[in-house]
């Protein structure tokens, strides 16, 4: 939270195989920030290519005027990892760098990259 109350939820969770799909987390997201869901099609509205721990991961971005999701999806070691920002776009847009930060900070010991 910051001075004016506004709020931010960062999390990193990872689950067995694909997590769900993409399309199926990116409709879940953007449902939590209050936007209609999107198809196959319209993924790419939402979604890049990053590097997250020297591997190709995706990353999801939307907003509205009020909240905003920021997310990287990285497949590795027979999981998805997942690192979610959500919350006030003003304090997303502050926090920006940091979660930019955070992602290029992870690192996995070998064993975990097979």
């Amino acid at each position: 939270e910051d001075e004016n109350g506004s709020a931010l939820d960062i999390s990193i969770s990872n689950l067995l195989g694909d997590g769900g799909g993409l399309l199926s987390n990116v409709n879940r997201w953007i449902g939590q920030i209050g936007m209609n869901a999107t198809t196959g099609e319209g993924l790419s509205d939402y979604v890049s290519d990053i590097t997250v721990a020297g591997k190709p991961a995706t990353l999801v971005k939307a907003s509205n005027k009020e909240q905003t999701l920021v997310a990287a999806i990285l497949k590795t070691g027979g999981r998805s990892w997942f690192f979610k920002m959500i919350g006030e776009s003003g304090l997303a847009e502050k926090e920006q760098a940091n979660f930019d930060s955070l992602l290029q900070s992870v690192r996995f010991e070998s064993s975990e990259e097979e």
